[in-house]
Order: C-alpha cells, then sequence, then structure tokens
C-alpha cells in the first residue's frame, strides 16, 4: 500500500465512524470507493446510477445498508470470499462436452476465478450437477483464434467461437479464455 492509498483508507474509515452524511464531498468519494471495491464485477459500477439509487443525507453505514438491501446480489460476500460458489451458464451442448472432459476453457468477456456450478438458463433454477473450478484467465485476440482454441471451448471452429462472441459481446468487446477444471459431476 502507499501512502496516499493508507491516508485514503484512514480517512474512509473515519467518515464511516463518525456519521457524516454523503453530501459530503470527500464521504461521497469514499463512498463510490468502497461500492467499487465490493461488487463482485466491478464492471456493474458503471452501469448502475448511483447519483439516483443512493440517498446522499444518509450516512456511509446507512447508505451502505440501504443499497445492500436493494441490491442484493451484486455485493462480494466478504466472510465467503473465494469460497462463494457462482453460477455460470453454458449452452447445453456444451454442458454435455463438459460432463464429458471435452471442453478445458470457455471465452467470456470477464476473467473468470473460484468455483462455479453449471447451468443452461440464467433464469430457471436448476439442480446444480456439475462444478467447474477456474485456475487461469488471459485476454486474447479474438482475431487471431484459431480452431484449435476453439475446440479447447467445445466449438468446432475458429470462425463459429468468433461470430458466437461477437453476437454475445459484441464485435469489439474484450474477450478472456478462462482456464477451469471440473470438480465434480453429479
Amino acid at each position: 500500500m502507499t501512502l496516499f492509498s493508507n491516508l485514503t483508507t484512514s480517512t474512509c474509515d473515519n467518515m464511516k465512524k463518525n456519521g457524516k452524511n454523503l453530501e459530503d464531498v470527500d464521504a461521497w468519494g469514499c463512498f463510490k470507493r468502497w461500492i467499487k471495491e465490493n461488487l463482485c464485477e466491478p464492471d456493474d459500477y458503471d452501469k448502475i446510477d448511483w447519483e439516483a439509487l443512493v440517498d446522499r443525507s444518509l450516512s456511509f453505514e446507512e447508505a451502505a445498508d440501504e443499497i445492500r438491501r436493494l441490491l442484493p446480489s451484486i455485493w462480494l460476500d466478504k466472510e465467503q470470499g473465494e469460497k462463494k460458489i457462482k453460477k455460470i451458464v453454458f449452452i447445453k451442448p456444451l454442458i454435455e462436452k463438459i460432463k464429458n472432459g471435452e471442453v478445458q476453457a470457455t471465452y467470456r468477456n470477464k476473467p473468470k476465478t473460484g468455483l462455479h456450478y453449471v447451468v443452461s438458463n440464467r433464469f430457471k433454477d436448476e439442480e446444480p450437477k456439475i462444478f467447474i473450478e477456474f485456475y487461469r484467465s488471459e485476454e486474447v485476440d479474438v482475431n487471431k483464434l484459431t480452431d484449435e482454441e476453439a475446440q479447447l471451448a467445445g466449438v468446432e471452429t475458429a470462425k463459429k467461437l468468433k461470430a458466437l462472441l461477437a453476437k454475445w459481446y459484441g464485435k469489439d468487446a474484450k474477450i478472456y479464455r478462462n482456464w477451469f477444471r471440473v470438480r465434480h459431476v453429479d
């Protein structure tokens, strides 16, 4: 930690304790930093209008409790940390290939870490049957992907993989190859 980050952390800790409301510019800055540090997916920060969501007449602690109540699923669980099991969606044909050990990686717009359970639909409650653990992520140049790299993810050709990635994430999205191991199959 640098001297600046130590001072910033100390200042923010003091603001949490003294009950100063978030109309104070420094308190608001600390609160926004706290939000960024505690989101499960840091990219979500820019997708939410925090100015409209947060009542700045509240204290730091009151506002933190309120936004945790309003948006319960987007926060890191500090007690669980990396042990928290997250959900990840795969299309059904890939799920069978994962079960059979034919898939070693997935290409996503974010690096993945930790333990996940596999589902085929984000909106249906499915009983977890496959658990995978991500152990390495690396940014890739989509234009340079080969057929062999596509096959690591269970897709026959690089051309088909590129089309899927463009459809799901947009043509110019940053893409990561996320390596995983199957930890359990029911």
